[in-house]
């Protein structure tokens, strides 16, 4: 990559080399175009004595550390890096010109894919704006209290397609925790109220409005001009915004207004607070208060490469009308790889929303030094048990109904010991198994691990003929007694 670098920069920067049109037929078309747009800027612009400033970029796969850790390699490869640079700052191309060169790996790849795109508007304000600060003059945060015409608010919402019909920008809403509820009965008010222009009332009296996040923000007369800016609270506002106001195609004489709460901070403490805390006056399972984690969008793009929907965003695939056997939760993962790796379906039998509450329990099924293809694994595995339960499972009394219905989770559990041979399940002896093994699970495992349950539930059944089945299949006793069945199972094997 270098040594073309070297080569391709007399045909860029030479600009009387560019005279020779002969000698460009080496380089394919579409470069020669950008040469032509780039030196046409320059010579336009030589007249002032730009500063010019060009960065090369070698990015791949690959790892930076093979070249920084290969002592030789990088005698050879920065020497050609430091001949490159001063090559390009030969040339006459403005008054200073600077000349940088990134090396990106797999590892600097992942990093910025980690970087949201960052959104700027501007935002018509009606009236004059409440400004509030907080903190002293090193962590001065500040914010702005405001309404904002309905007119103006959509505006701010859309763009355009090439027949002029508004588009809503859904990438306002990436840091928002769930996505468009449809039509829920809080969200029908919404838009009964949006309808009812002959109301006395208006509609920011009557909704608890917006709250906006930026990086940065100025106010120039009544606009506000805001850099990165995400909608954290108010999403079903303002899809409800959308769709009214874009039905009615002329808002021209629309008077009424939305409240709007304007936050200007880059502290990210102060984000994730600031979203936690604007979702909470209405219940919001723990597992969406984690939707912005970062490695929660990792493992969304990962299965997404794979076919599956990660409902980070609750209803998000749903409003995309993706297949519903495609979209996973964060719940229905969560409680996959508990019964897996922490080997306890009880407990994820028990309560879902309870396995990502807290921090630790969070941090001991969602974490980065796992390698993500084990949140794949979970699923496909889990997905197999279900398909065999629902296709092959022949149900003969009512155990084998409780089985289908209540033990899903435990039968997740004792298959994946099955499949590797160990009553202790680990991350690494899953991620060891070969890949077809676990995609295509042989009915026969399925089958041996229904025959072990159904050994654990009648032999306490004969101790208790009364015992709840349900509330069995949630008990901590009955993880202990799949430990010590597959235990004497391995050792009898």
């Amino acid at each position: 990559v270098i040594d073309k670098f070297i080569v391709v920069s007399p045909y860029i920067f030479d600009l009387e080399k560019f005279k020779e049109r002969d000698s460009f037929d080496v380089l394919p078309q579409i470069l020669i175009e950008y040469i032509e747009i780039f030196q046409y800027i320059i010579k336009t612009y030589a007249s002032k004595f730009p500063n010019v400033s060009i960065n090369f970029i070698h990015a791949s796969k690959g790892e930076t550390d093979r070249v920084n850790g290969n002592k030789k390699l990088n005698q050879n490869y920065m020497k050609k890096v430091e001949d490159l640079k001063q090559h390009v700052k030969n040339y006459s191309l403005g008054k200073n010109t600077s000349c940088s060169y990134e090396l990106i790996g797999i590892e600097e790849l992942n990093m910025l894919s980690q970087l949201q795109k960052s959104y700027s508007g501007d935002l018509k304000v009606s009236q004059n704006p409440i400004y509030v600060s907080f903190g002293d003059e090193k962590t001065k945060q500040k914010g702005y209290i405001a309404t904002v015409s309905l007119k103006n608010f959509f505006n701010f919402l859309v763009d355009y397609d090439e027949n002029n019909n508004p588009i809503l920008k859904e990438y306002l809403f990436e840091s928002n925790i769930r996505d468009y509820q449809n039509s829920t009965e809080v969200n029908k008010a919404i838009e009964t109220t949006l309808k009812n222009k002959k109301s006395s009332d208006d509609f920011w009296w009557l909704n608890n409005g917006i709250t906006i996040l930026a990086d940065e923000g100025s106010l120039n007369g009544s606009v506000f001009t805001l850099e990165n800016i995400q909608i954290v609270n108010g999403l079903q506002t303002s899809y409800s915004i959308f769709n009214v106001l874009s039905a009615e195609k002329n808002n021209e004489n629309e008077d009424r207004s939305v409240f709007c709460k304007i936050i200007i901070t880059q502290e990210e403490e102060s984000i994730d607070s600031i979203i936690k805390a604007t979702n909470s006056q209405n219940s919001i399972p723990a597992s969406s208060l984690r939707s912005t984690d970062n490695l929660q969008r990792d493992i969304e793009l990962y299965l997404f490469k794979k076919d599956f929907f990660y409902d980070r965003r609750k209803n998000f695939y749903k409003n995309k009308k993706k297949p519903r056997n495609k979209i996973i939760s964060i719940n229905y993962l969560a409680q996959s790889l508990t019964s897996i790796l922490e080997m306890k379906p009880s407990k994820a039998r028990t309560s879902p929303t309870v396995l990502t509450k807290s921090d630790e329990d969070y941090e001991k099924i969602f974490n980065r030094n796992m390698s993500i293809e084990i949140y794949y694994y979970a699923i496909v595995l889990r997905k197999n048990v279900e398909t065999y339960l629902k296709d092959n499972f022949n149900i003969k009394t009512d155990i084998d109904k409780d089985i289908k219905n209540y033990f899903y989770l435990h039968l997740l559990r004792i298959t994946s010991s099955l499949l590797i041979s160990d009553k202790a399940i680990t991350y690494n002896k899953i991620l060891n198994l070969e890949e077809g093994k676990i995609l295509e699970i042989d009915n026969s495992s399925i089958e041996e691990a229904i025959n072990i349950l159904k050994e654990i539930i009648y032999t306490e059944k004969d101790k208790d003929s009364n015992v709840n089945l349900t509330n069995f299949s949630k008990s901590e006793k009955l993880n202990d007694l799949i430990n010590q069945k597959l235990a004497d199972y391995f050792i009898d094997k």
